[in-house]
């Protein structure tokens, strides 16, 4: 009787081996993607206010593909806007600011000093950015639940304007054609005038059959 049994058991565990990790690799193949992440609630994430645009980029991160965009709130302060062109699959993201660049995705603690933005689902929007941002840094993202950077980018310097590669604004003189610019002696300068704005002045003798101006008393 225990021949039998013992033969049987043999058997199962032949099969055992062979289909258990079949089907541990199936089931790893097939298994669906990360829930897609929903955005709140307009009464839990309320309308920030409304900011001037700075600077905006496309290839700033590593590790992530976010569209990057920096702007200035009416009270002075900075705001950073996050928006994914990609989703990024780690779990439990967050955003934080760093003033020395250098962090590197995968790595597993955030560099010392490292301040906390806020939190990142598909995105994120109105992020308060210290004033220390204005110089430059690091923008990082943390993996609560994996325990390391997703992904990283080097801040660029906003310069003293507050801008990047924005020009200063022109006057409408500036902005005219020169072609179209009136000279000094169209608009009526003297010729002394004339002569001191480096235009020649007009001496041309009168032709024949013409009278002059009189001039006035």
């Amino acid at each position: 009787m225990i021949r039998p049994l013992r033969l049987r058991h043999r058997r199962w565990t032949t099969a055992l081996a062979v289909l258990l990790p079949a089907g541990v690799v199936l089931a790893l193949a097939t298994r669906p993607g990360p829930p897609p992440r929903m955005a709140l609630p307009p009464v839990l994430a309320p309308e920030p206010p409304a900011a001037r645009p700075l600077a905006g980029w496309d290839g700033l991160w590593r590790g992530a593909e976010l569209t990057t965009r920096i702007g200035a709130v009416p009270d002075g302060g900075l705001r950073l806007d996050l928006e994914a062109r990609v989703p990024v699959e780690a779990p439990d993201l967050l955003v934080y600011w760093h003033p020395a660049a250098g962090a590197e995705p995968g790595a597993a603690a955030l560099p010392p000093g490292a301040t906390l933005l806020g939190t990142f689902a598909g995105g994120a929007y109105g992020l308060p950015l210290p004033a220390a941002a204005r110089g430059g840094g690091a923008l990082i993202l943390y993996s609560l639940a994996h325990g390391e950077v997703a992904a990283a980018a080097e801040l660029p310097a906003l310069g003293a304007a507050g801008g990047v590669g924005v020009a200063p604004e022109r006057s409408a003189a500036d902005r005219e054609p020169p072609a179209l610019r009136p000279s000094p002696q169209s608009a009526g300068a003297t010729p002394a005038a004339a002569h001191a704005a480096g235009a020649e002045p007009n001496t041309a003798e009168p032709e024949p059959g013409t009278d002059a101006a009189e001039p006035t008393p």
